[in-house]
């Protein structure tokens, strides 16, 4: 393919042609990207007749667009593949391919994620979100806090997260300052549904008395089962369950009443941490 554009520029080799537009002027090494490896080759060279300077070969350019190969690294390694393995997948890894050693699809995989995850988190903020959630998650030895919007339709979209060693107020009022720096609307009321001190007074801090706080319903099933005996988890999980799914708001108060007087009544110590 390299060659027929040659020939196209310089006409056939070692046959004069007055109406070709360039000369051949050798070879250099080069690589393309070719089943989601780097592969070496003799790149044709070819310079204008008429400006005196080397033309691009479009071909070898095309080739050599790493997109594909940045496609194929991310899909292995996000579907299981280690790093160790990858060159194992290729059914015939070429003699002259590079790019799929341990080290080198590493720092690719690296390189990948760290500009998509950089393109996710500073993203415009467009649509409305009249819900918000906002949580800190246990990932092995790090904590990181999560802010996700649901829209008016109820589709459910992460807008932020950051890394923090606790939900600390002032980690979170930088998470919550990102998201509106990128376009959510202050002025609009919203519902936030959290836990945990740190994360109200971000709330409270940020946007002051425009917002709706409501405690999270799983956390507060783990708050009043953590002080609960084994024998009872289950059944007072299952009971408040049953009231938080009722579509009538005063059955569903109700409901929990009974339960909290029950608490009240046989385990004191769950009823005043509460």
């Amino acid at each position: 393919m390299l060659e027929d554009e040659v020939v196209a520029y310089a006409r056939e080799k070692g046959k004069h042609s007055e109406n070709r537009t360039a000369y051949r002027h050798g070879y250099e090494g080069s690589s393309v990207v070719l089943g989601g490896q780097k592969v070496q080759v003799e790149k044709p060279r070819v310079r204008s007749k008429s400006e005196d300077k080397e033309l691009p070969i479009i071909t070898l350019i095309h080739f050599q667009e790493e997109g594909l190969l940045n496609d194929t690294v991310l899909k292995r390694i996000i579907n299981g593949i280690s790093t160790r393995k990858y060159k194992n997948t290729f059914d015939d890894v070429i003699e002259k391919g590079r790019s799929v050693s341990k080290s080198t699809v590493s720092r690719k995989f690296t390189k990948i994620t760290e500009k998509l995850m950089n393109d996710f988190l500073n993203r415009p903020i467009e649509d409305d979100f009249p819900i918000m959630m906002m949580d800190g998650a246990h990932l092995c030895e790090y904590l990181v806090v999560v802010v996700l919007g649901i829209t008016k339709e109820g589709k459910k979209k992460i807008l932020g997260l950051i890394e923090g060693s606790t939900e600390n107020s002032k980690i979170c009022s930088d998470l919550l300052q990102s998201i509106i720096d990128r376009g959510l609307d202050t002025n609009e009321e919203r519902l936030f549904v959290l836990d945990g001190k740190g994360l109200h007074k971000a709330v409270k801090d940020v946007f002051g008395d425009k917002v709706h706080k409501q405690r999270c319903q799983i956390h507060k099933q783990r708050n009043v089962q953590k002080y609960l005996p084994e024998s009872k988890q289950k059944a007072i999980k299952t009971a408040m369950y049953k009231a938080y799914i009722e579509f009538d708001y005063d059955e569903e108060k109700k409901k929990l009443i009974l339960i909290s007087r029950e608490l009240e009544f046989k385990y004191p110590m769950v009823y005043q941490k509460q």
